[in-house]
């Protein structure tokens, strides 16, 4: 009788008096529909409680699954039957599960995920849901909170969102999870080179060898492949690393039995290059750090936004590589959002996701704003019909067929564990294949030069593919790594000009070594060995200098990389004018006797007064200000705007309207029309500065009022300094952009 009432307690609200027969989320700021599933609901439970044990016992339940420490999900029989006879009021700590738009479980855990905005306190988020929430964990200011009436969970989680307060609010849910299927092998990747094999089309590849020949790999980096697990691999040689798995603390991302996606990506990104071993991977050094969202359990949303946020921040992965799919969380979209602008310290973690297999439009992640979503065509060229497209696709990629019915080559877990019985499957395909291509041209870029920003890597790979032009099928077109490579230069980060010392840096070489150099060997001291590096002035030296770091990777190839710096001191001053009669008085606050004043080239004044008038003129102009230094003689630049006169006392030109949002126009003034034609004053440019001397941007013109416009809708609110330069012409203005 106590199971039957129990039964009677899940259900009977829910399918018998239709109560939240449908629902909604929100989530990417628009409701997702949903409705009730007849077979399942979720009951707040604690662990081990004598009412769970009961439960256990009924037979009307096909499944009994704990999915949280406050939760578990009942799956009735088809044949079960509902006794609304016996509904009590324990029923009121229960809700049902619901089914998207595909037909896909969405099963509340009895929790909601939201991000309040600056400045909201959490009573003020508990206030607007009547005082429901219980805090179960924060980080990253997103909050998961547990609901005491379960019953309200999508109410609490919309009337929060609609409040205004929060960045996002939804319920915390678990959704279908899913994975888009689809050496002496290395004549077979005809996604790295394409030469005709297996009836394919020779050329249509990612150039692979191409670009593996400009660098194999140079500096450390890792690559999070987000699936479900990877493990060591005769062919990534030691160089998969302990990671992360959702539900378990000690599962460091390995595979469960039977799961072999996650091996097989990570074998495209980073197997080992010229080791007789196997397959060639488009990274070959990279580091994999394994992220297993699948292992065996039902993962909800916040328990994927862990596994991304473990991945740029604990596990400091460099590139997030995801084949897989997911019902729309505002909770992931975030979690991806601080991937790439957290991680790598600031720079942003490059994240790429397959488009999806479904044909339609890209699918959630996928679609997220910023990520790299990879599409699919086949080995001649054509766009696979299982393709997800739309204008959210960024590039494509060479891959097989889906489910295990592809000819992509790549890595298998060893032995009777994986796809096949062997180390490698031949029998891969679907976008699951063309994401971790361009993982991977991601990651070797990054060993190249470490310090590019997210945004940079991503632009790079879109617009160096191969393509005539952006459409929704293939995006910017085909993954094309070399050219992409070749758009990437080593550096040695650091200021170009300093005194006494500058501290530089290149990427770290682990296993490897490093050995720096000056050039001349009198201009600056340093110590070998370090990535970081810091360079100091030899006695009075002064002037240029080369610095010189030669990278030898264990893994990699060998680069030298160089650096030109010149070793001076820095002034400051500051100005005040123009006068009447183009007087401006000038103030030396950091430097030394003798002063330089200049106009352009012209040499106002050398002596030793400071401060000091000089006659600068009405016209505006460049102002130059040497002085000694600790370290020598060192100039500073400004831009002053036009004064007291440009031409027959007046300004020659006008510029209009100012302030400006968007665009600036450039016309002569009537009285010097009368004077000059248009033809007279002929071609000229614009100049735009900020007010340290530094220029913004610059436009040529043909003649006055033809095109004499600068667009400045792309510049921050402040003010800025424009410079027209033309025959018979060459004034300053200043510009308010608003």
């Amino acid at each position: 009788m106590k199971c039957k009432l129990l039964l009677s307690i899940c259900f009977s609200l829910f399918l018998l008096n239709g109560i939240n027969a449908q629902e909604y989320y929100w989530s990417s700021q628009k409701k997702n529909p949903l409705t009730v599933d007849s077979k399942r609901a979720v009951l707040h439970l604690v662990e081990n409680s004598a009412l769970e044990a009961r439960l256990r016992t009924n037979s009307s339940f096909e499944k009994i699954e704990r999915i949280s420490e406050h939760s578990v999900m009942i799956v009735i029989k088809d044949n079960g039957k509902l006794l609304s006879d016996e509904i009590t009021g324990i029923a009121s700590n229960s809700i049902a599960s619901f089914l998207d738009n595909n037909g896909e479980p969405i099963i509340p855990t009895g929790e909601i995920l939201f991000e309040p905005k600056k400045g909201v306190s959490i009573s003020e988020v508990n206030k607007v849901c009547e005082n429901q929430l219980t805090v179960l964990d924060k980080e990253y200011s997103n909050y998961t909170v547990l609901v005491k009436d379960y019953a309200r969970i999508f109410e609490l989680a919309n009337k929060l969102y609609e409040s205004g307060l929060v960045e996002y609010s939804h319920p915390n849910f678990i959704g279908t999870l899913v994975k888009f299927q689809n050496d002496p092998l290395y004549p077979q990747q005809y996604y790295l080179n394409n030469t005709g094999q297996f009836g394919g089309t020779a050329g249509i590849d990612i150039n692979g060898p191409q670009a593996l020949t400009i660098t194999e790999g140079l500096t450390d980096v890792k690559v999070a492949v987000i699936d479900d697990g990877v493990e060591n691999h005769i062919d990534i040689n030691g160089r998969v690393l302990s990671g992360y798995t959702v539900g378990n603390p000690n599962g460091n991302g390995s595979p469960a039995a039977g799961a072999a996606h996650g091996q097989a990506c990570a074998g495209i990104i980073g197997a080992s290059l010229n080791n007789n071993e196997g397959i060639t991977g488009i990274a070959p050094c990279t580091e994999i750090v394994p992220i297993d969202i699948f292992s065996n359990i039902n993962a909800s949303a916040g328990q994927i936004r862990d596994a991304i946020d473990w991945a740029w921040d604990e596990g400091e992965a460099d590139v997030l590589s995801n084949s897989w799919g997911y019902p729309a969380s505002d909770a992931i979209t975030q979690a991806i959002g601080r991937a790439r602008t957290q991680g790598r310290n600031g720079r942003g973690s490059v994240v790429v996701f397959a488009s999806g297999n479904s044909g339609g439009a890209v699918s959630f992640p996928g679609n997220v704003s910023g990520v790299l979503t990879v599409g699919a065509i086949d080995r001649n060229g054509n766009l696979w019909a299982y393709s997800s497209r739309g204008p959210k696709m960024d590039v494509v990629a060479p891959t097989g067929n889906v489910n295990l019915l592809g000819d992509v080559r790549t890595t298998d877990r060893p032995g009777i564990n994986g796809y096949v019985n062997g180390n490698y499957v031949d029998t891969f395909g679907g976008t699951s294949a063309a994401c971790p291509q361009v993982a991977g041209v991601a990651a070797l870029m990054l060993s190249f030069d470490p310090f590019m920003t997210e945004s940079q890597v991503k632009n790079i790979i879109k617009f160096t593919a191969t393509g005539t032009g952006f459409n929704n099928n293939v995006g910017h077109g085909r993954l094309n790594a070399q050219a992409a490579l070749q758009q990437v230069t080593p550096k040695i980060l650091g200021p170009s000009k300093f005194c006494p010392s500058g501290v530089m840096k290149v990427g770290e070489v682990s296993g490897g070594t490093i050995s720096w150099s000056v050039s001349p060997s009198n201009s600056l001291s340093f110590t070998q060995g370090a990535s970081t590096n810091t360079f100091t002035r030899i006695g009075s030296f002064s002037g240029s200098a080369t610095i010189t770091a030669t990278l030898n990777p264990a893994c990699g190839t060998t680069r030298v990389i160089t650096k030109n710096v010149t070793v001076g001191g820095t002034i400051n001053f500051t100005w005040s004018g123009v006068g009447p009669f183009g007087q401006l008085d000038v103030n030396v606050t950091s430097g030394t006797a003798p002063y330089k004043i200049y106009r352009g080239s012209t040499l106002l004044y050398s002596g030793y007064s400071n401060p000091r008038t000089v006659n600068f003129g009405c016209n505006g102009g460049v102002l130059k200000v040497e002085a000694n230094t600790a370290c020598g003689i060192a100039s500073k630049s400004v831009i002053v705007p036009q004064g007291c006169a440009s031409f027959r006392g007046q300004s020659a030109m006008v510029v209009f309207p100012n302030p400006t949002s968007f665009e600036l126009n450039i016309a002569q003034l009537d009285e010097f029309k009368e004077a000059r034609s248009e033809d007279d004053i002929g071609s000229g440019e614009l100049q735009l500065y900020d007010f340290d001397g530094n220029k913004i941007k610059s436009h040529k013109f043909s003649r006055i009022g033809h095109d004499t416009k600068m667009n400045l809708s792309d510049l921050k609110k402040g003010v800025y300094i424009l410079r027209i330069i033309a025959k018979e012409v060459d004034e300053v203005h200043q510009v308010i952009v608003r």
